[in-house]
């Protein structure tokens, strides 16, 4: 233990005999140490009695530092466990107050309380049960005191619980059971148990992105320990995959802004938090071993994971490293279509075509049936440095450093409904979609489409505090956060087929139906590689690089006032640096005429692999097994072909170098290079009023934060001059200039954001919170750039613009009113409402244009109107004295949307919106016995407003059950095991319509079990 204020040895043997009657886990330790100065301890003019009133000033912070300017006010010497005191939060205590009343406040809700050890001298001790008493005690008898400990899950819910309860503005907190024991495997699977937050997840289930109270990834912040986190991603959106959750002390979501706090979220600004050494812990070692298990890929996987805290010179130097990393083997089983077609008929054979009944009629432009694997390794680096060498200076040093691997290997049936679309029979049903058709003499094929995501993500952080005057401290921060994924020219999309097979579709939901017969009747499984003909070869990918680099200067003046307690301000800098370097095959249809088979070379591109139990969930007509194509056997055969075979377009042998046509070449003008400068000013006033007979108790804060944006985006544009036919294809070419001439775009805008966050204190376990702000979020860094590309096939022109340089920042007023009600330091009811006002958010607009004289399909992203989000927020957390817990929470959200001149209000409104979503949580925690069960479901949402066919795309109902338990077999040893996605869900995206497939995936359940130690 450690001690604030070293009064005499006598005081300190007091203190351990106390702790020693208590049962305390560790000897004491004085909290604050007082300086000496030429007064003797007696007489020294600091010190006061417990009764004695003074005027307290001390903001809400950590629970340590609070009692440590506390002693120096009041001049008690205050003794406690230093695990006693780790991650707690104090309220802010302000005016005139006796010395036992102020430390009664701080150490409200905390579970603790004191014991007087001396007129000036009281140690801290965890709050006892109180005793069933006895009519008569014995005089001088000393009742037994049962120590109540909360640790693991209760412990985690418990601290994040007063954190909310003790914050100055709108958030929820999740924190890490004990050191490198987050509560999921992923950070954001633990994120989607909030109230208001929903996820997505990326290939093979994990979750990636995160959604708060119906605001898309783009619209969200994600930060760690403060610094903005670089994204291997085209624009701001941070993938929550990349980082592992064994790094994490705690994560929060704050809903309502300060203006104090970095600008650029209209949905929340997520701050994970590693673990700090000289948060009052004893010296922790941990370390964790564990396997998993895919049900899919039939495969195990390993989980390691360690972590090292302690405190050095007296408390003044702290040093914690922490180190993790996981492997796991996954499939996903799944069906997509890319694309429609558009067809008509004369359903009443009358011999004419009625413009509005018999035509638009609706079918898959390319129904694929994907089976993808692949190993996913994610390991991560951090480390915290703190040193304090005086009271009023302190300075801190953190790293993460992180590396993330997914290669994906993938193999599609294919089938090609882009081909002149003549089927024997049709059938549609009313909503224009075509449930059933036959077609003869039709090219089937497979397809292979790897791609190697690597991420390398850094951050580093330095921070110094120093507390120029009592009253006035001043700090420095700077950040770096970078992320590196080097991926150009590593994805690939190669397919190979036979002609002159049957094949006949059925519309099903939520899979396609299709039944494919060779031209010698063979099924689809009998085909042999050799007979495979050479295809469409699309090579591509993009390097992507960003670099973030942040100053902080800040200023916390306080202020001895009734009402005014403290002034915060400062000035904030950041630099952001995104560049994508595009690769492009230079001509994917260098073989799309097929112009020979793999047997004319006497090879088989294919490996001898059989696809177990493939979307085993669905029944009836599903391609089952076809060959597996490997694209380096097919690149050798192409190369194998020059010199050998005829290329039918130039009636002479392929010459060599020819099959580099279908190799990755840099493409300047799908890059871009966005240059973001963010310069900041802000001052936040902060208030408090301590109950009384005559008024209730309150908090608040009220700020204005002033930006300044200046953006940068380069890239390059080339005319297209002509489009050129494919010979034997539907597909056209575009010729482009060969002159490439660069072009730049600078921009810049201004936002001043006031902001006001009230919480009342109606009773001593109920707040009442108010908060309004004015705030922003600037367009994704994806749509800044000139990136366009153009798709021409038969019947359909379509031109994509993927950036507007000239987009503005997205502004919203928003206000939150929340009530809260704390049961106990463990339980909670709240509720809250709140509205978000949206102008002028970024969404694609499809128009049509003049090219080359002909009309094209042009998609582009600009500034919408408007868009009104309102939605309520509900959550109960209650724990028993008998182990049993539950968590339930619901959100419900509603959006209007006005886009352009003219206004619509759509069933699911904004993108990425659930109406509602909710969680069930039932755990049991005592005896060394931890279970928990979670249920999570998350309603319908719109994934696109303009998605394929320039209709939109629907994200279906999503329920995720998963369940954990761990038994600590000794003090330092503990066993574990977790289901994810018990009831195997998969996911569903349609088309307007559920018989219309964008995307089906089956991603199976998933099983982990390991030990953990701890010293």
């Amino acid at each position: 233990m450690v001690c604030w204020r070293d009064k005499n040895r006598a005081r300190r043997l007091l203190a351990a005999i106390f702790c020693s009657a208590l049962g305390c886990s560790a000897s004491p330790f004085l909290v604050a140490q007082i300086p000496q100065t030429t007064h003797s301890a007696d007489n020294n003019p600091t010190d006061h009695s417990l009764a004695t009133t003074i005027h307290f000033l001390l903001p809400a912070q950590p629970l340590g530092d609070a009692l440590l300017q506390f002693s120096r006010q009041s001049g008690v010497a205050i003794y406690s466990s230093a695990a006693l005191l780790r991650n707690l939060q104090a309220p802010a205590i302000s005016g005139q107050l006796t010395v036992s009343q102020a430390l009664s406040q701080l150490l409200r809700d905390s579970g603790l309380d004191f014991i007087v050890l001396g007129n000036n001298a009281v140690m801290i001790v965890t709050k006892p049960a109180v005793p069933a008493r006895p009519d008569n005690p014995p005089l001088g008898s000393v009742p037994a005191i049962e120590e109540v400990r909360v640790s693991g899950m209760r412990w985690s819910l418990q601290h994040a619980l007063q954190k909310k309860r003790h914050s100055n503005f709108v958030n929820d907190v999740i924190a890490s059971e004990s050191l490198g024991k987050f509560p999921d495997n992923n950070v954001v699977e633990s994120l989607q148990r909030m109230t208001g937050v929903a996820i997505t997840r990326a290939r093979a289930g994990d979750g990636q992105f995160i959604t708060v109270r119906g605001m898309g990834q783009q619209f969200n912040r994600v930060t760690l320990n403060g610094i903005e986190l670089a994204t291997d991603n085209i624009g701001r959106e941070f993938s929550f995959d990349v980082f592992p959750a064994e790094l994490i002390a705690e994560a929060q979501v704050i809903k309502s802004p300060l203006a104090s706090q970095h600008e650029g979220a209209i949905g929340a600004t997520i701050d994970m938090r590693t673990p700090r050494p000289l948060d009052g812990s004893d010296t922790l070692a941990t370390l964790a071993l564990g396997s998993g298990y895919d049900e899919l890929s039939r495969d195990w996987g390993e989980k390691i994971s360690a972590a090292y805290s302690n405190s050095f010179m007296d408390e003044r130097l702290g040093l914690m490293l922490g180190f993790s990393h996981s492997r796991r083997n996954w499939r996903s089983d799944m069906a997509q279509s890319l694309g429609f077609g558009f067809d008509e008929f004369d359903i009443n054979q009358d011999g004419s075509i009625n413009e509005s009944t018999e035509t638009g009629f609706q079918r898959p432009g390319f129904l694929a049936y994907p089976v993808k694997w692949g190993e996913r390794r994610r390991t991560g680096i951090i480390g915290t440095v703190e040193y304090r060498p005086a009271e009023n200076f302190s300075s801190s040093f953190d790293f993460f450093v992180g590396d993330f691997k997914t290669p994906e290997q993938a193999s599609y049936q294919t089938n090609n409904f882009y081909y002149p679309f003549r089927p024997g029979s049709v059938t549609v049903d009313n909503n224009k979609t075509i449930t059933h058709f036959v077609i003869d003499d039709y090219f089937v094929e497979v397809a292979a489409d790897p791609k190697n995501r690597r991420v390398q993500t850094e951050l580093f952080r330095w921070q110094g505090e120093w507390r120029a005057r009592d009253n006035l401290t001043l700090s420095t921060t700077l950040g770096y956060s970078s992320a590196n994924r080097p991926e150009g020219g590593d994805t690939q999309f190669w397919v190979a087929g036979v002609p002159g097979a049957r094949v006949e579709y059925w519309a099903r939901t939520p899979v396609p139906e299709v039944r494919i017969t060779l031209s010698d009747g063979r099924d689809i499984s009998q085909l042999r590689g050799e007979e495979l003909q050479v295809g469409f070869m699309e090579t591509k990918g993009d390097d992507i690089t960003d670099d973030s680099y942040s100053l902080e200067l800040d200023a916390n003046y306080l202020i001895q006032g009734e009402l005014l307690t403290s002034i915060d301000t400062g000035i904030d800098l950041q630099q952001r640096i995104k560049n994508r370097r595009s690769y492009n095959t230079k001509n994917r249809c260098a073989y799309c005429e097929h112009p020979f088979s793999f047997g004319d070379l006497g090879l088989n591109p294919t490996d001898n692999f059989i696809i177990p139990d493939f979307l085993a969930t669905q029944s009836g007509s599903i391609p089952r097994h076809w060959p597996i194509l490997n694209v380096d056997k097919v690149f050798s055969a192409l190369q194998a072909a020059e010199g050998r075979l005829i290329n039918p377009r130039e009636g002479q042998p392929y010459e060599q170098g020819y099959s580099d046509n279908v190799r990755a070449f840099f493409n300047p003008t799908g890059s871009s290079l966005i240059e973001e400068n963010v310069k900041a000013l802000f001052a936040q006033f902060n208030f408090s009023q301590e109950p009384s007979d005559t008024h209730l108790g309150w908090r608040a804060n009220l700020g204005i934060r002033l930006v300044n944006t200046d953006t940068i985006a380069s890239g390059a544009v080339n005319e297209v001059i002509r489009k050129q036919l494919i010979e034997n294809s539907n597909n056209y070419e575009l010729i482009r200039s060969d002159i490439i001439l660069p072009a730049e775009v600078k921009t810049s805008s201004q936002a001043l954001l006031p902001s006001a966050n009230l919480a009342i204190e109606l009773t001593a376990d109920s707040v009442l919170r108010f908060a309004l702000a004015r705030t922003l979020a600037r367009p994704s860094l994806a749509q800044l750039g000139m990136e366009t590309t153009y798709e021409v096939n038969d019947g359909e022109q379509r031109l994509s613009r993927l950036g507007n340089p000239y987009l503005k920042p997205v502004m919203a007023t928003q206000f939150d009113i929340s009530s809260e009600w704390y049961i106990s330091p463990q339980s909670a009811l709240t509720f809250s409402i709140f509205a978000k006002d949206i102008e002028g958010f970024v969404a694609n607009r499809v128009t049509t244009e003049k090219i080359l004289g002909e009309d094209f399909q042009v998609t582009q992203p600009i500034n919408n109107d408007r868009a009104i989000v309102v939605g309520s927020e509900f959550s109960l957390q209650k724990l028993w004295q008998n182990g049993m817990g539950i968590q339930l929470n619901q959100t419900f959200t509603h959006s209007d949307v006005a886009q352009g001149n003219s206004s619509l209000v759509a069933d699911y409104g904004l993108e990425n919106l659930s109406k509602y979503s909710y969680n069930l949580v039932a755990l049991y925690e005592k005896y060394g016995l931890s279970l928990r069960l979670a249920l999570n479901h998350r309603a319908d949402y719109l994934q696109a407003t303009t998605g394929q066919a320039s209709r939109p795309e629907i994200v279906d109902d999503y329920r995720q059950v998963d369940f954990s338990a761990s038994y600590q077999l000794t003090d330092t040893m503990a066993i574990y095991c977790e289901g994810i996605n018990l009831l195997a869900e998969p996911r569903f995206v349609y088309s307007e319509f559920t018989n219309r497939l964008i995307e089906y995936e089956e991603t199976g359940r998933r099983y982990y079990l390991g030990v953990r130690f701890s010293i």
